[in-house]
């Protein structure tokens, strides 16, 4: 066929069809997927376990004991389920458990120390690197919402005992 001698509007709907057509093609693989259905299971996934890198296994050793560490963190305020007035929250915490000499603080020559996450709704966490201090969050909506917190090293590897993760829902 010479594509040629065809108008603009011909080609345009047998393209149009030949969309439709494909679109609602089944599937060959003999599941119970819908003609509407574009979502594919994912295939097998290997996953291969590597080694921590030569720095980070420096940089433990170098720690002493603080990786063995299982730190216990707990939400003071605001309490769970807790009334919020402002766009201000001060956030208090109190860390306890197995320290082995783990305490948060920031090297000021670095900027670097162990920390703790905190994070609003999965947003983007922040870096609390003083408990003696409450750490404040800002531009709080009116609503509920769901602070979790838990803590870190340096390089923000996240510590992976029982205890050491907390959340909290405050209206």
């Amino acid at each position: 066929m010479n594509l040629s001698k065809l108008s603009p509007v011909a080609i345009v709907a047998c393209c149009a069809l030949l969309l439709i057509l494909t679109g609602c093609q089944q599937s060959n693989d003999n599941s119970n997927t819908t003609a509407t259905s574009s979502v594919t299971p994912p295939g097998v996934q290997n996953l291969t376990v590597v080694p921590r890198p030569q720095k980070i296994i420096d940089m433990m050793k170098a720690r002493g004991e603080q990786d063995q560490a299982q730190p216990t963190i707990k939400i003071v305020s605001p309490a769970k389920n807790a009334a919020i007035n402002g766009s201000t929250v001060d956030v208090k915490l109190e860390l306890s458990g197995d320290l082995k000499g783990y305490m948060p603080h920031k090297d000021p020559a670095t900027g670097k120390g162990n920390h703790i996450h905190v994070s609003r709704e999965n947003q983007a966490y922040e870096a609390y690197y003083d408990t003696s201090q409450p750490f404040e969050l800002r531009n709080v909506t009116e609503g509920k919402h769901t602070l979790r917190v838990f803590p870190s090293r340096p390089w923000h590897e996240s510590y992976k005992n029982e205890a050491r993760f907390r959340w909290s829902n405050s209206p």
